[in-house]
């Protein structure tokens, strides 16, 4: 389509960015100098495969929905300005990252299950930043959401106490700073779809005399 050939066109006048473009051919007998290279991209199913040539050809970039990919760019522990900016404008407020914290919850039962995320921080402001990257979108439904956000509550009244406690303060709920989960879904499932003209959804909790 047009617009696949004029982001080809973009990359191809930006080397520097996406690396020189190259030939399908010259791309696989690449690989094959490396037996090791090549018997890994042999494992890759189909789509994969085109992907990676793709990426090697300088047609398309490494998606930023990959886990692996976003957690490297978005680094809160090298690169904390880019994540501080990506909050910012998805909050709609200038923050700043005063902590990373460690993605893996506390169990609150025993035998109960762990809550693994993908980065979490906490902002000069005291509000816990859960942002969780997704490809597909069914897998990461509101009540999920819920229950990520549930588990910052839950981190930020444990410590919360525990530092009145240490510091011989009275606790009280208004201690309790705001929790943000942010989620970046590759596919959207169809519920979303009904609203074409909106890319960022917002929820929060509220009661009904406001």
């Amino acid at each position: 389509c047009g617009a696949q050939m004029e982001a080809v066109r973009w990359m191809e006048h930006h080397p520097e960015v996406f690396g020189p473009c190259s030939a399908r051919d010259e791309v696989l007998a690449e690989l094959e100098t490396d037996e090791a290279l090549f018997a890994e991209y042999q494992r890759l199913s189909q789509g994969l495969k085109e992907e990676f040539l793709h990426f090697c050809m300088g047609v398309n970039g490494m998606r930023i929905t990959y886990d692996p990919m976003f957690k490297f760019v978005f680094d809160p522990g090298t690169k904390p300005e880019r994540l501080e900016e990506f909050i910012s404008l998805c909050l709609g407020e200038k923050v700043k990252i005063l902590q990373v914290i460690p993605n893996e919850s506390g169990r609150l039962t025993e035998g109960g299950s762990l809550l693994v995320m993908d980065i979490l921080v906490r902002l000069a402001s005291g509000a816990l930043v859960n942002v969780e990257i997704q490809r597909v979108g069914y897998l990461f439904p509101g009540a999920r959401c819920a229950c990520y956000s549930s588990d910052l509550l839950m981190r930020q009244y444990s410590q919360v106490r525990e530092e009145k406690r240490r510091a011989g303060e009275r606790f009280s709920y208004h201690d309790i700073k705001r929790v943000y989960t942010i989620v970046l879904i590759q596919k959207s499932t169809a519920e979303f779809h009904r609203c074409p003209k909106e890319y960022l959804h917002y929820a929060r909790q509220t009661f009904n005399t406001g």
